[in-house]
This record gives C-alpha cells, structure tokens and sequence, in this order.
C-alpha cells in the first residue's frame, strides 16, 4: 500500500512537472513609459504540450493595474480591449505583439527606462505562475 501511494504521489509530482514545463516565455520586452501613463508588454508564449492551456492573468509591481487585453477594429477605429485569458493551444506559439494581444500595464508607478529590466508575473490556469524578465525596449 504505502508503494502504491508513493508510486501515485511521484507519478502526479512529475506529472505536474512535465506539464509546467510545457510553457515556454520567449522575447519579453515592454516599452518605456513615465508614471502616470500606461504601456504594455510583448512576449511569445508556447506550449510544447499535448494539452491547450490558457493564460489568465499577469501582475506587475510596476503598475497599479495590470491587465490581458487584445486591439479591435470598431468602425475603423482601433481600441484595446481586456480579455479574460488567452487561450494557447498544443503544439503552437502564441505572439503577444504590437497592435494585437498584449499585457497592458495602466498608472505606472515609476518611470520605465530603456535598459532597465521588470518582472512580471504570468498565471496560467491549472499551472504554476510563471516569473518573466522583462526589459524595457524601444519598440
């Protein structure tokens, strides 16, 4: 019995392991911003799994609201609007970029200048949160 629930506890362990694994941050960057103003964060996001999974929030020390959004067309106009997660399916990349989906970093506390590197916090569902490195970038 006990080399069952060891077995079990071990084969959930790595499990869970394998699948945090699965997501992979590549080419953070974010522009610079003064405070007050907002800016946003670019990133790719794959996932190397069998399984979609879905980002569902991000935070930030760096700015006071901290949110996922997308850019829409609404009669040819172009507006940011936030999303309840971003959905990366198996076996694909999914690009947070300029004038697509991104994370929006609003109010700023501080000043973000070229050089200087933030983190920033990714939650995915079912998953660990991921710690990102973000440098602040011309764009």
């Amino acid at each position: 019995m006990r080399k069952s629930l060891l077995f079990l506890t071990m084969t959930i362990f790595y499990s869970c392991a394998a699948i945090a694994q699965d997501i992979i941050i590549s080419k953070p960057w974010m522009r610079p911003g003064i405070a007050g103003s907002n800016t946003a964060v670019y990133l790719l996001i794959t996932n190397n799994g069998k399984v979609d999974h879905e980002l569902v929030d991000a935070e930030s020390q760096v700015a006071v609201i901290t949110e996922i959004h997308k850019t829409v067309m609404e009669n040819d106009i172009s507006k940011m609007v936030r999303v309840d997660k971003i959905v990366i399916p198996a076996g694909q990349t999914v690009a947070l970029q300029p004038k697509g989906m991104h994370i929006m970093l609003m109010n700023l506390k501080h000043d973000l200048n070229v050089g200087s590197v933030y983190e920033l916090v990714l939650s995915f569902k079912g998953l660990e949160t991921q710690v990102v490195q973000v440098p602040v970038k011309q764009g």
